[in-house]
């Protein structure tokens, strides 16, 4: 069935032992990639460390940005591989995107937009549905990459808030100032395409709302609870086996917001092939016309749910949690947000309590 999840017990972990893919299919290992694959000595690691480091202090002092790509030890074999690694940072609006290597500003938008950001890639190039971004937000930049970009790993960020690489982060996000290469090495961001390339998906850190996702969409502003419910009908319709991890997800507390997440090529091939086939038959479907412009962005808000059920099924797939860092540039709401975020912290029962 197209769109069809990948069955449990895919075998991932052998896929990471070599971590060099073929470009015609992204699943296997080349027959060619195998055998140029040596298991380099002690010396020759040093040696290639030291250059490769030189040549990153280079480029980052003179400002260059380097292609896209990031060397990773395989830790099983300590082969060397090249993974190309993207991470999307979705803007609706001129932006300021650090000149990060793994960083790829585009516009969200184009088509409906005056004229193309400068210096940004855009999302009405080639197959797209940059025309619906006022109903699909971000998606639009993730549909026009899974249908035009060929790439190892796939991320999505927002221009006000990225992932950042803190496995004992307590907290689901942070907040911080303007986005720049000093504060993005503060982070942690020098470890991160390495962490990466360990995990099949990687999510937001959950958020903990007390109350089911089911019933937290339903009260949300903009939101309406028939849509989600819709959403829920044509899934036992076009995946039935999914209906399990869907209850699961939708009956506990913990939200994924944003659509935001860092997938390898053939997870986030397979995702994106189940994902819009359902929001597609959710429009054909929906009584949106008397919608507000905050109220039609409801393709996005449902992509957030669905991103939660899609985890919960996929439980196949090696998967991390990263907490997010929210970019906040007025000192003032800054130093306010970080106050109430202090008093109430994100997902604890005293926030919660307040909100309700």
């Amino acid at each position: 069935m197209e769109g069809k999840p990948m069955p449990h017990g895919a075998d991932w972990e052998n896929k990471d032992k070599d971590f060099e893919f073929d470009r015609d299919n992204p699943e296997t290992v080349s027959s060619s990639c195998k055998k140029g694959l040596r298991t380099p000595c002690f010396c020759a690691k040093i040696i290639w460390a030291f250059w490769a480091g030189l040549f990153l202090s280079f480029c980052k002092c003179f400002g260059i940005q380097i292609p896209l790509l990031f060397i990773v030890m395989n830790q099983q074999g300590g082969t060397m591989a090249v993974a190309d690694i993207r991470l999307f940072v979705c803007c609706h609006r001129p932006a300021v995107v650090p000149k990060h290597p793994l960083l790829v500003p585009v516009q969200v938008g184009a088509a409906l937009a005056d004229s193309h950001f400068s210096g940004f890639l855009h999302d009405d190039a080639g197959d797209n549905i940059s025309r619906e971004n006022r109903s699909y937000c971000e998606l639009t930049a993730q549909y026009w990459a899974w249908k035009n970009v060929r790439a190892d790993c796939c991320g999505f960020f927002h221009y006000r808030r990225y992932l950042y690489p803190d496995r004992s982060a307590k907290r689901p996000y942070r907040i911080e100032g303007e986005p720049a290469l000093p504060l993005l090495d503060k982070l942690g961001y020098a470890a991160l395409a390495d962490l990466i390339s360990r995990y099949d998906l990687i999510l937001p850190k959950g958020e903990d709302m007390r109350v089911p996702v089911r019933e937290h969409y339903a009260q949300a502003p903009f939101h309406h609870g028939r849509d989600l419910e819709l959403t829920e009908r044509i899934v036992r319709e076009r995946h039935p086996e999914m209906a399990q991890a869907m209850e699961q997800y939708l009956s506990g507390s913990i939200c994924y917001f944003g659509n935001i997440h860092i997938m390898k090529q053939q997870a986030f091939h397979d995702y994106c092939s189940w994902l819009f086939p359902i929001l597609r038959e959710f429009d054909r479907r929906a009584d949106t016309g008397n919608y507000t412009a905050q109220e039609r962005r409801v393709d996005g808000y449902l992509a957030e749910r669905l991103l939660g059920i899609y985890a919960v099924y996929r439980r196949d797939l090696k998967t991390l949690e990263l907490p997010r860092v929210h970019f906040i540039g007025d000192p003032a709401e800054r130093l306010k947000k970080q106050a109430v975020n202090l008093l109430l912290p994100p997902g604890s029962v005293r926030r919660s309590r307040i909100k309700a």
